[in-house]
């Protein structure tokens, strides 16, 4: 699958790919998301390999199941399997580096962007849950993550959106 994204005047293809290397002993599907400006040279991995062990143990984080948003040129992933990781990547110089780890692990949450801040919802801590019913948002002034209020009820799987100033999730 290949779409088209833009990022800062720039244009970025997506390539979603279906992977089953370190996972096969569960026959689990996983899927990676590749980004590169739009030339011949191919693409960049934006979000590195996992770590084996499922727990971000290993060198690299554990971003499968994470969300990605994209503020002031750069693209954050945020949390993942049994993570509370915030992986960095920056387009314009081709790097990736870790930021400040989240409150709780958030596989399955959802993100968005609001008045230039990044606000993760729900999500759930582990494959055997539970679900989480709060939200934090991170400040990339301070550079921190805060926890916020708690959400009228626990969500993961869910979408999330800003309408008018107000963050909607479900």
């Amino acid at each position: 699958c290949r779409t088209a994204l833009s990022s800062r005047g720039r244009r970025w293809s997506r390539w979603e790919v279906e992977l089953l290397g370190p996972w096969l002993p569960w026959l689990r599907r996983q899927t990676a998301l590749f980004l590169s400006p739009v030339t011949d040279e191919g693409c960049l991995s934006v979000v590195a390999e996992n770590g084996e062990d499922g727990g971000g143990g290993g060198s690299r984080p554990n971003n499968k199941y994470a969300p990605a948003v994209s503020l002031n040129g750069f693209i954050f992933i945020l949390g993942g399997a049994y993570a509370r990781a915030t992986t960095i990547y920056d387009p314009d110089k081709g790097n990736i580096k870790a930021g400040p780890n989240m409150n709780h692990s958030r596989q399955f949450c959802s993100a968005v962007i609001l008045d230039g801040k990044i606000y993760a919802t729900g999500g759930i801590v582990s494959s055997e849950g539970p679900a989480l019913g709060n939200m934090e948002t991170f400040d990339p002034c301070s550079n921190t993550w805060t926890l916020l209020q708690s959400l009228p009820c626990p969500l993961f799987r869910h979408g999330c959106v800003v309408i008018k100033k107000y963050i909607q999730s479900g």
